[in-house]
């Protein structure tokens, strides 16, 4: 790749913030897959992990997610009392991650 490629393909590269909720297609999610495997890593760490849900288990995970997202905020909602707030910080307490997330789903959480 020269640099005149290079530069054309990184000013052509955008981030998607907004999403639609509707299905991907088997081969197009496989297609997806395929390609982002091949991106380059620092030091070749490849230091990600994926999950893919649908159905039942992604609206779960969803909630579970958008409920801690709920109680971090209102964990620094100076109209709510003290231990209102303390409670919230209890449930949003960085003790969890995106995988604790996907094991509340399998389990029905």
């Amino acid at each position: 790749m020269t640099y005149k490629d290079f530069c054309q393909l990184a000013s052509e590269r955008f981030s998607a913030r907004d999403f639609l909720n509707k299905p991907i297609e088997q081969n197009v999610l496989e297609s997806i897959l395929h390609t982002a495997s091949l991106a380059p890593s620092w030091s070749n760490t490849r230091a990600y992990a994926l999950a893919i849900a649908q159905g039942g288990k992604k609206d779960r995970i969803v909630k579970a997610y958008l409920d801690k997202c709920n109680a971090m905020l209102k964990a620094k909602d100076k109209s709510l009392s003290e231990s209102e707030r303390a409670q919230f910080a209890q449930e949003s307490a960085p003790n969890w991650s995106f995988g604790d997330l996907a094991r509340s789903a399998r389990r029905g959480v």
